[in-house]
């Protein structure tokens, strides 16, 4: 029975044993992690660290510092405030310097004052500029520059001039207006971040084309539907339908343009009308010769510009109404010419005076029909298609070698061939000019027309590198005939 006498006494004692010890502070020091860098660019770190606990804390600040120095001195601080519990924790800040050592912890504020984690060294990448695209345009537009670890200070040159950088996407896509050239159409490109530069490997190329007016025609007069022909320096144009206010008269004149004065004066022409006559360098005929057009109204003059002078050749075996023409060193070839002879050709021989039919194109050629002259073929642009068509008169054989880009409106385009390179364009309505390189049939777009694009060539033609454009607007359109020149490599 004595067992139980003590049970009460010994109870109470555990009781009062246990609220003392709830009545004691027990001191307690939570551990901190720096575990890991979970994004590093040129200026950018994010970071993870973790609080090691088994209860609350009260913590008036927790995050990371980073420094270049390992005893981090001036440190980055990413403060990420109060702190009441144990996990992990990330924090991020920029203002790196790029392909530069640091140190970073992590860190905690408590009443009894700053615990700090272990320290980890990471270094902050360095920046690469890799491609661009478009590497070609004309200033003002958008490019974009690939790479990596762009810095937000980055600043992008196309040769000397700054680009306007529009915003940099995830460090490594730089978007940027390319600036108006001033030294160059072909330029290096240069990618600035933090002082650092970076050369892309391709440069860009400015598209190219300047236009300058020169003069305008004479006396009011206006030409449509007329030729032009050139002579060495000298560019002639005339026949066709000439308007003055708003008469309008078929015309049996010529006008030669003259460099020492910069001025176009009549010259003599012994023949008559020719309305929609073709015409090459050197030789025109056909056409018609009054404003109704039919059969019975042709003409079938065929005349040679020599040495200044006008000499009349064999006749047209058939009427030529809006026809094709082009000339090779032996020949002379006629493509073409309404009244059901759309796709014909006649071969004109210089040597023997002689007219004969050869094999029919496989498009219809009109006078409409862009087309130009390299290494003794000829090159036709089709209506319906934009097919680039070669015909060698050797063997009268077509072939399809490329394909127009540009927008066709059909209507007095020209084309003009200097050195390797063909330049089209400038239909009415259209403001386009192209650019072909036939030793790669590679197209580029050079700069558009400035001018009145509500209008027609009255004559195309090329020296030293340039090409002279005399321009005339649709017949509604008032003003005078410009003179124009077009400097291909031009910015």
């Amino acid at each position: 029975m004595n067992k139980f006498r003590f049970t009460p006494v010994i109870i109470l004692f555990v009781l009062l044993g246990l609220f003392n010890a709830c009545q004691e502070e027990v001191d307690f020091e939570p551990s901190l992690l720096t575990e890991e860098v979970l994004f590093l660019s040129g200026e950018r770190v994010r970071l993870l660290g973790r609080v090691i606990t088994n209860q609350n804390i009260e913590a008036s600040d927790h995050g990371f510092q980073v420094s270049e120095s390992e005893q981090f001195s001036q440190p980055i601080v990413i403060s990420l405030g109060e702190r009441t519990g144990p996990g992990r924790f990330i924090g991020e800040t920029g203002g790196l310097k790029a392909g530069t050592r640091y140190y970073a912890r992590t860190y905690l504020k408590t009443g009894s004052g700053e615990i700090f984690g272990n320290a980890i060294t990471l270094e902050s990448l360095v920046p690469a500029a890799l491609v661009m695209a478009p590497n070609n345009g004309k200033s003002g537009i958008e490019v974009s520059i690939s790479g990596r670890n762009f810095t937000s200070d980055t600043e992008v040159f196309f040769g000397p001039n700054r680009g306007q950088v529009l915003g940099i996407d995830f460090e490594s896509n730089i978007r940027v207006i390319v600036p108006a050239p001033t030294v160059s159409p072909v330029v290096q490109v240069r990618v600035v971040s933090q002082g650092r530069e970076m050369v892309l490997p391709q440069p860009f190329e400015y598209t190219t084309g300047k236009f300058s007016t020169i003069g305008v025609f004479p006396e009011g007069l206006r030409l449509f539907e007329n030729v032009a022909l050139q002579e060495g320096r000298d560019f002639y144009v005339g026949l066709g339908n000439l308007t003055q206010g708003s008469a309008q008269n078929l015309n049996n004149r010529f006008w030669k343009y003259d460099f020492g004065s910069g001025t176009w004066n009549e010259v003599s022409f012994p023949g008559g009308n020719h309305l929609r006559a073709f015409s090459t360098g050197k030789y025109f005929g056909g056409g018609s010769l009054s404003f109704s057009i039919n059969p019975g109204s042709a003409t079938l003059d065929f005349w040679k510009l020599e040495n200044g002078a006008f000499v009349k050749l064999r006749d047209l075996p058939r009427p030529a109404y809006w026809a094709a023409a082009f000339e090779t060193a032996d020949a002379v070839f006629v493509l073409g010419g309404g009244f059901g002879a759309e796709k014909e050709v006649l071969k004109y021989s210089k040597s023997t005076d002689t007219w004969t039919r050869i094999n029919d194109a496989p498009i219809s050629i009109n006078l409409n029909v862009m087309n130009f002259h390299y290494q003794g073929k000829q090159y036709f642009i089709d209506q319906v298609s934009k097919g680039l068509y070669e015909f060698n008169p050797a063997n009268e054989s077509w072939n399809v070698v490329s394909v127009y880009p540009g927008v066709l409106t059909n209507i007095r385009g020209f084309g003009l061939t200097i050195g390797d390179l063909a330049y089209v364009g400038m239909e009415n309505r259209s403001e386009q000019v192209w650019e072909l390189d036939l030793r790669t049939m590679n197209w580029v777009a050079k700069n558009d027309f400035p001018g009145l694009a509500q209008g027609q060539n009255v004559g195309a033609f090329q020296d030293s590198g340039n090409i002279y454009i005399l321009r005339n607007g649709e017949i509604q359109v008032s003003g005078p005939m410009q003179f124009w020149v077009f400097d291909p490599r031009g910015f």
